[in-house]
């Protein structure tokens, strides 16, 4: 294995640097949490167009499209999301575009007649799928748990250790950092 130099991107992260690094990509994610959960709602709604014939198909039972939902749409929506830094309107943004989809998959259409259009606790129940914002926090745990067994000489320790590290903080409300969630998650 080799690394082909002209397609390697570097890039110098410091608080003082400027945001050109939330851009690139890491193993297919990109590294600032907004783009990236912008870049995986693209994917997943061009997964859904393609899978719209087999999903919006009268004769395909609930249990197979959720089946093909889970693995197709779901799974590319949430690759790497234990690495976001979720604030609460992030979280909610991501339920909202998961039920959305979910509706699409179950054949819900937005009529005059309401009666029809489940509720969100009632689309849960019945798709048996919970919100991907609990999924993200079950998952960073299981990551950060992961991290903390690593050797303390890989680099992701050593980040962390940096992080941990006290620093002053600039004036203003600081930003919420992956530490930030998983200490609120942790308590």
């Amino acid at each position: 294995m080799f690394v082909n130099e002209s397609k390697t991107e570097k890039y110098t992260i410091s608080k003082n640097s400027t945001n050109e690094w939330k851009d690139c990509k890491l193993v297919g994610s990109k590294l600032e949490t907004v783009n990236d959960i912008e870049n995986r709602k693209k994917l997943a709604n061009f997964s859904m167009s393609t899978l719209k014939p087999i999903l919006s198909a009268k004769e395909s039972q609930t249990d197979v499209k959720l089946s093909i939902f889970n693995a197709l749409i779901e799974s590319i929506f949430l690759y790497n999301s234990e690495i976001w830094s979720l604030t609460q309107t992030l979280e909610k943004e991501i339920d909202v575009f998961q039920r959305r989809l979910l509706r699409k998959t179950m054949g819900y259409r937005y009529t005059e007649n309401r009666e029809y259009w489940p509720s969100n606790d009632r689309l849960y129940k019945e798709t048996k799928q919970t919100p991907w914002s609990v999924k993200i926090a079950k998952r960073r745990l299981s990551f950060f748990g992961h991290v903390c067994r690593l050797p303390e000489t890989t680099p992701v320790k050593i980040a962390l250790r940096e992080a941990l590290r006290p620093a002053k903080n600039p004036q203003g409300r600081p930003k919420t950092t992956y530490i930030k969630v998983i200490e609120t998650q942790l308590k």
